[in-house]
């Protein structure tokens, strides 16, 4: 006796195909991409932002006043691309997870949503009904919202970089041939010099959408139109620098993309700054009515700068000098001023001309021209210590362990009796100090022995 055949397995119809358990065909097919990039990468973004602040700060007191405005700007473009990156990723994750949800329940509950078991007026469900009707078209605008989402935070940290190379690069021309022509007028050239490259991309691309339709390709304006685009879309600039955003401006509406875009860029760009600002400002999130602000200057005031073991990187003031520890022990107390960039510059060779460095010199002479500088720096920091002045008082150069140069004092403190002390700290003035009320505090710093 034979068996029976088998009878084949039936044919897969289109319904089996549409399962609800299965993901959706229309599903965007980098949906399993952008959850990879997206959640491996906030996290790190977050902490990054972070680091850019320390690594400002580390560089900050480093700086004079034209590259500490460089840095500033740089500062402000990293951290705006590091920002728009980490926020589009996290909330990319946020509509990934309600996308994955609305998959997840509509397999669980694959009949959609029973409209006549919500307790709710006719109106409502009416209203409802209309925005939700079918679950398929509810997951699949949910998929898109996150692609689109999360192609404009790429394509906001990509459109960072051209203008922020432009700027940086223009900035640092405008430093170096205002240094070389000993001015300090760098900011005027830096705005030439943007004045100079930006213009003619404005120029031909105003041109080319009031008038580009009547005129001839082949030669006069209309080739020098065509070749200026041709040259800045090497750079960035222009519809084919930005695809992506390019893209959604065909699609959704170039007046909603643009203002979508700059709205965006705008709360980049405000995150980016307000640290700074806050930082510059001395601004605190803090209900202190009646603590006032710490300031230089002030001996009651005990600064975190002003002690060594107190001291963390991304404070402010990172440049006022410092002593060990408000507790001193031994019988020598060692000041040490860091060198700040934006006062020692100008004061030393306004005051010291003969202490600048010559790479030419002799040991001998190179000896004597450091011992020159150390004593003009010693006349621009006048010390007193419980308001009597400190004579005969020896600086040295002096190197911290992050690698901050500036100088060094060594105090004989054998003859201080035990309690609290001041050791006052004077501070070289510059240009713009006249253009302020008053002239900056010495720097007052208490200790106990």
């Amino acid at each position: 006796m034979t068996d029976p055949p088998v009878a084949p397995p039936p044919a897969a119809d289109a319904t089996a195909l549409a399962e609800p358990h299965a993901i959706p065909r229309r599903t965007t097919p980098t949906w399993d991409m952008e959850l990879l990039i997206s959640g491996a990468s906030v996290f790190a973004l977050f902490q990054l932002s972070g680091e850019i602040d320390l690594l400002v700060a580390w560089f900050e007191p480093r700086l004079g006043v034209e590259w500490a405005a460089f840095l500033g700007m740089m500062n402000v473009y990293g951290k705006g691309a590091v920002i728009t990156l980490a926020v589009t990723f996290a909330v990319h994750l946020l509509l990934r997870a309600r996308w994955i949800a609305l998959v997840g329940m509509n397999s669980v509950f694959p009949g959609g949503i029973r409209w006549d078991r919500i307790k709710a007026g006719p109106i409502q469900v009416e209203v409802a009904k209309a925005r939700v009707a079918n679950m398929d078209d509810v997951i699949e605008r949910a998929d898109n919202l996150s692609t689109v989402v999360f192609a404009i935070g790429v394509a906001l940290a990509i459109g960072i970089i051209p203008p922020a190379l432009t700027v940086i690069v223009l900035y640092a021309v405008g430093v170096a041939v205002g240094s070389a022509f000993g001015t300090l007028a760098f900011f005027y050239i830096f705005m030439g010099l943007l004045a100079v490259v930006l213009l003619p991309f404005f120029i031909a691309a105003g041109i080319d959408k009031y008038r580009g339709d009547q005129l001839d390709r082949s030669s006069g304006l209309g080739r020098w139109i065509e070749r200026t685009m041709r040259a800045y879309s090497w750079i960035g600039f222009g519809r084919s620098g930005n695809v992506l955003i390019t893209l959604l401006g065909s699609n959704v509406g170039e007046k909603r993309a643009t203002v979508l875009v700059w709205l965006a860029m705008f709360a980049v760009m405000a995150l980016a700054t307000v640290g700074p600002l806050m930082r510059a400002a001395d601004v605190r999130l803090a209900d202190w009515d009646w603590v006032p602000e710490d300031r230089a200057g002030d001996a009651r005031d005990l600064r975190a700068v002003h002690y060594a073991d107190l001291r963390q990187p991304g404070l402010s003031g990172l440049n006022a000098p410092y002593l060990p520890s408000s507790v001193v022990r031994g019988p020598w107390l060692r000041l040490v001023i860091p060198y700040d960039a934006e006062r020692h510059n100008e004061a030393i060779g306004r005051d010291c001309p003969d202490a600048a460095a010559d790479d030419d010199a002799k040991a001998e002479a190179e000896f004597a021209r450091r011992a020159r500088l150390l004593d003009c720096i010693a006349r621009m920091h006048p010390l007193r210590l419980d308001g009597a002045p400190l004579e005969d008082i020896e600086f040295s150069f002096h190197t911290a362990a992050d690698g901050m140069r500036g100088f060094a004092v060594m105090i004989d403190v054998r003859g201080l009796a035990p309690g609290r002390h001041v050791l006052e700290v004077g501070r070289p003035t510059v240009e713009r100090d006249a253009r302020r009320d008053e002239l900056p505090q010495p720097y007052r710093i208490a200790f106990w022995r």
